[in-house]
């Protein structure tokens, strides 16, 4: 019954919201999402193909210590037929290559993975419920994140960078009650 409520609730504000431009909406979102079922024939998939490639390109030239955090590079997009010279790369793994070099990159995603392989250790030994809960969410976040970045630079966005901090703290906080646990579990036996 609460997600009829809910649905009832969300479609009621998108008529409201978007009146006359439902159809309309409705036929760019199903354009879109055909376009995207098609994988790598997919031309927006193609566009960022041709970009990850002078990234990867520019990455070779400046493996050590990338090419700066302001520097542009040119590729050719092929939804606009032209060169377009940015400073955008839709890959925060490849973004972070390019501007700060292979080994910063390393060391710095080194310790998200490091943490989202922590929270996952944590969901395994828990006891507590709550905390065990709170691992599997924060385990769960992490792999969207990693998985996000792929397609997309989410990892520098600020909306990001918070996120993270609050699962870097999350992790810290369940490690505690981890060792309450191991220190009850002692004093058991």
């Amino acid at each position: 019954i609460y997600v009829t409520v809910i649905s009832l609730f969300v479609g009621a504000g998108f008529y409201f919201a978007a009146g006359d431009n439902i159809a309309y909406m409705a036929k760019i979102y199903l354009t879109r999402l055909t376009s995207a079922s098609k994988g790598t024939k997919d031309i927006s998939m193609q566009a960022r193909f041709g970009e990850w490639n002078a990234v990867v390109n520019q990455i070779s030239q400046y493996p050590l210590g990338g090419s700066g955090l302001m520097s542009k590079f040119s590729y050719y997009d092929i939804l606009k037929q032209e060169t377009s010279v940015t400073d955008i790369v839709h890959n925060g793994y490849l973004w972070a290559a390019y501007r700060i070099g292979i080994p910063l990159t390393m060391l710095f995603f080194m310790f998200i993975f490091f943490k989202a392989l922590r929270s996952l250790i944590l969901f395994i030994y828990l006891k507590d419920q709550f905390y065990r809960n709170m691992m599997f969410c924060t385990m769960i976040s992490f792999a969207s994140i990693i998985v996000s970045n792929t397609i997309s630079n989410q990892i520098i966005q600020r909306d990001c960078l918070f996120t993270i901090a609050y699962l870097f703290a999350f992790v810290s906080y369940a490690e505690r009650q981890r060792k309450l646990e191991k220190i009850e579990q002692l004093k058991i036996v």
